[in-house]
Parts: C-alpha cells; sequence; structure tokens
C-alpha cells in the first residue's frame, strides 16, 4: 500500500491522566497549524485502563491509534497495522510512558523528535526539544485553565460530585463505599453525582446499576472539562485529576480509603513485590502501611505545595466519616475559597503548548529543507 503523506507525527503515551492532560490539547493545537498525520502510539502501562485506544480514536485529528502491541510491531515494519507505510519525514513527540521508548522509535523511523515531562532528564540530549514542565510551562494548565464552570459560585456547594477514577479495579470498590455515603448526604440539600470517566469500560460502568441507588446519584459522564463544569465540589482519589480540577479552579477534597490495600496499584518494588504469588498481597498490604507513614500528602496541589492545601481523609474509612468530612468541608466557605485560591496558583503557569507547536513548525520546516 502506498503513502502520499508527506509529514507523520508520532505521539507516545500511555495512561488516563496523559492523553487528557497532554495529548489531547497537543493534538487540538497541531491540526490548527500543521498539515500531517497524527498518529498515537501507546506504550505499555501498569496503570492504563484498557479503554486508551477507544477514547483517542474518538478525537479530532488522531488518524490513527496503535496499541502497546501495535506499537511495539512499528520498530519492525515500519508500517501501520493496515501495512500503510510510515512517512519519509516525520517528528516523535513524547507525552508519557519511557523515554527509552520514544528515543528507539525516533531512531528507528529516522524522525526528529521532541519531548515533554514533567522531571525525566535521561536522554535529553538524545531529542531535538526537551521541555520540562517546571522550566518550559506545565501542558496540564495549558489544557484545564480555560474550564469555565456552570456551577454556584465558588464556596457555595450545591453538587457534589464523587469521581471514581478511570481503573476498573478501583471503580468497583469505590462505587459501593460511594453510595453508602451517598445516601448519608442525600437529606442534606446537595444534589450528588458519580463523574464517569470516558476511560471505564462498558463492563465496569455496568456494574453500576447493581450497586448505584439512582435515587440518591445521578450520573455524569464525560471527560474531566464536562464532570468539573458541573459541579462545586469534587470528591476524589490520588492522582492527576487532583491537578486538573485544581487548575480549572474546581473545590475538592481527596479521600484515600485503605480498607483494601491488595488493590492499591503501586509504583515500582511496591508494585512488583504485590505480584508474588501467594505472598504478595500480604507483602503488598504491609508495603501499603509503611507508605501511608511514609507520604505525608496526596493530592498534587499540596505535593508541590509540601503541606495540606487540598483536605485529605486518608486510612481504612468508614463512610459515616467520610460523610462528615465531606459536610464540615461542604459549610466552611472560606476554607474552600482559600484551598481553590492556594491550589489555582501552586500548579503555576501554562505556555508549553505554543512552545511544543513552534517546535513542530521548525523541525518540519528543518526537514522540508534537508529532504
Amino acid at each position: 500500500m502506498t503513502n502520499n503523506v508527506t509529514l507523520d507525527i508520532v505521539i507516545t503515551t500511555n495512561g488516563p491522566g496523559e492523553i487528557v492532560s497532554w495529548v489531547e490539547p497537543v493534538v487540538a493545537e497541531l491540526r490548527q497549524y500543521i498539515n500531517a498525520r497524527i498518529i498515537v502510539a501507546l506504550l505499555p502501562c501498569r496503570f492504563a485502563s484498557g479503554n486508551e485506544k477507544v477514547y483517542l480514536e474518538s478525537i479530532q485529528g488522531i488518524s490513527s491509534v496503535l496499541t502497546p502491541a501495535e506499537t511495539m510491531k512499528l520498530f519492525n515494519s515500519k508500517k501501520l497495522p493496515d501495512s500503510t507505510p510510515m512517512a519519509l519525514r516525520g517528528i516523535v513527540i513524547f507525552l508519557g510512558g519511557d523515554l527509552l521508548w520514544a528515543y528507539l522509535l525516533k531512531k528507528r523511523l529516522g524522525y526528529r523528535s521532541i519531548a515533554y515531562t514533567e522531571g525525566l532528564t535521561n536522554f535529553r540530549n538524545k531529542f531535538d526539544y526537551f521541555f520540562l514542565r517546571e522550566n518550559d510551562g506545565d501542558l496540564m494548565v495549558d489544557a484545564f485553565k480555560s474550564i469555565k464552570s456552570a456551577a454556584a459560585p465558588i464556596g457555595t456547594v450545591k453538587r457534589i460530585t464523587f469521581f471514581a477514577g478511570s481503573r476498573p479495579n478501583h471503580f468497583k470498590l469505590l462505587i459501593p463505599f460511594y453510595n453508602d455515603i451517598g445516601k448519608l448526604l442525600v437529606n442534606e440539600g446537595f444534589q450528588l453525582f458519580i463523574g464517569l470517566s470516558p476511560f471505564i469500560n462498558e463492563q465496569a460502568a455496568a456494574m453500576m446499576d447493581s450497586h448505584l441507588d439512582r435515587s440518591v446519584f445521578a450520573v455524569l459522564k464525560g471527560n474531566p472539562v464536562d464532570i468539573f463544569s458541573n459541579t462545586d465540589l469534587l470528591v476524589t482519589i490520588p492522582g492527576t485529576n487532583t491537578a486538573q480540577a485544581a487548575i480549572a479552579g474546581i473545590p475538592l477534597c481527596v479521600i484515600i480509603p485503605l480498607n483494601n490495600p491488595e488493590e492499591i496499584p503501586l509504583e515500582g518494588i511496591f508494585g512488583l513485590i504485590g505480584n508474588i504469588p501467594f505472598l504478595g498481597k500480604y507483602l503488598k498490604k504491609t508495603a501499603v502501611v509503611i507508605l501511608e507513614k511514609k507520604i505525608k500528602f496526596f493530592s498534587i496541589p499540596s505535593m508541590k505545595a509540601k503541606k495540606t492545601i487540598v483536605p485529605e481523609l486518608v486510612g481504612r474509612l468508614v463512610p459515616v466519616d467520610v460523610a462528615n468530612f465531606i459536610l464540615q468541608y461542604a459549610k466552611d466557605q472560606n476554607a474552600i475559597r482559600k484551598s481553590v485560591e492556594d491550589a489555582k496558583c501552586i500548579m503555576g503557569t501554562g505556555g508549553v503548548l505554543e512552545k511544543i507547536r513552534k517546535a513542530v513548525t521548525a523541525l518540519n520546516d528543518l526537514q522540508r529543507r534537508t529532504t
């Protein structure tokens, strides 16, 4: 099969947070200014939801999405799954995953390269452009700073949205727990919602029907922009969504139930020991206890500030304690306003999206002159 495409942009990424916060705004920016075929190559990720390909295929401007297995095949064939060859000119953009794979891919394809990371600096001199969040701006700020809330003024809580994340295991555990909390709050004058991530697969979403009281909760479906713009208070778990909400100026509080520690995904050596046959789940429980004592803050704004900005409740939690925690915070308008102001401030500034677009333009011009 022949290929008339003159420029391929290959974006490497992995999980839901990177896709929504990094890939989506970059694709939206590039498609306005650059005439190219945009391909997203997924990399292996232990925190993936399994629904990344489906979500990416819904984004306007993306021509092709490769699963991790298809990305590995690209190294050998230099062709897309439909046997279409890659363009002679191209740019690899690292937006999540392991920098090594992006470096190897750009070498294999003979493409120019750009990387954006939060702190990884290995292979820094191997990319044509290397953007760091702390130095060049936060791409997530570019993505979420323009969200306009349709909810009540900051500090006035009428709508509370519970977010269970994008990982099926978390979702299945949290929905019944949230349901019990909601039953305790339903008579306090709030509208209660469950925020359904687009990365949750149909099987996990269907589980809600038997575990969620629809007389207590309504369901908000969509990406974070859709969910955040319709809530006055977000009750969530640790993750990228805490940063997204902070940037958007959405009040939030974080709960970390450690009632089922063996189900909590961990990074590094702690994550590996959880996979050991027979002993894994017991070792993981011990690891969670150690990490709970070691980690002081769980929301991204509080971690960046090294002090409590976003209220957090951690431990073996029961619904009544969480309901009281939420109720107390929801009624404290001054605390909410201060938290929102401090969280938005600590998340920093954007500006890197424009830098990435200009880097793509420069590399495209360079390749046109030299090929």
